[in-house]
């Protein structure tokens, strides 16, 4: 699926679907009466923009433009929507550290946390509900035991799942909440799916 966006001077852009994921549409009208500046932006981060925008089409009928710009973002909500609500992946490799991260701020949607261990011994990976990167202070709304040598079979920590304030994730030696047990660089790989 894609959007053609005609240009007031004739020219046209063509936004194929890898922009429309996560991808928030915003206009603003500009100081020229029925032109506008056009943003999309996903996670804070601008995937496209453009000025001077006097006409919008929906590109699987090309024939069909939209009237007004009231149009083009009904139909940016019932068909982008089809894109945002795919699940973005996740991927850390441990640093020699706790790896305390904060994956996503704010609600989440989790389809998926797998854990790989690369090593002869045990670690946990612990999950937090935090709007910030969690600490050895914070307590995880779950705790998961790696055991040795995951490697040939990731293991499942957890499935659909959400979180109010975000995601946070920390990788420890012991299962204490406060514990601060480092991994060595490379031990084990996080993979999450998200929205």
């Amino acid at each position: 699926m894609a959007i053609t966006l005609s240009k007031g001077n004739g020219e046209t852009v063509n936004i194929n679907s890898n922009a429309f994921q996560k991808g928030t549409l915003a206009l603003e009208q500009t100081s020229v009466a029925g032109y506008y500046n056009i943003r999309i932006i996903r996670d804070n981060v601008t995937m496209f923009e453009d000025v001077l925008f006097s006409g919008f089409e929906d590109g699987d009928n090309g024939d069909a433009a939209f009237s007004s710009i009231t149009a083009l973002e009904e139909w940016w909500d019932a068909n982008g929507k089809v894109y945002r609500d795919y699940f973005t992946p996740f991927r850390l490799v441990a640093a020699a550290s706790t790896n305390d991260t904060l994956v996503k701020a704010g609600k989440t949607q989790v389809q998926n946390v797998e854990v790989i261990n690369e090593t002869e011994s045990k670690m946990y990976l612990k999950v937090y509900d935090l709007a910030t990167v969690p600490t050895s202070g914070d307590t995880p709304i779950i705790t998961a035991l790696i055991p040795p040598q995951s490697e040939d079979k990731p293991i499942r920590v957890a499935t659909n799942f959400a979180t109010f304030y975000g995601l946070g994730i920390r990788i420890t030696a012991l299962i204490d909440d406060a514990d601060e047990g480092v991994v060595a660089a490379g031990d084990a790989i996080v993979n999450i799916m998200y929205r």
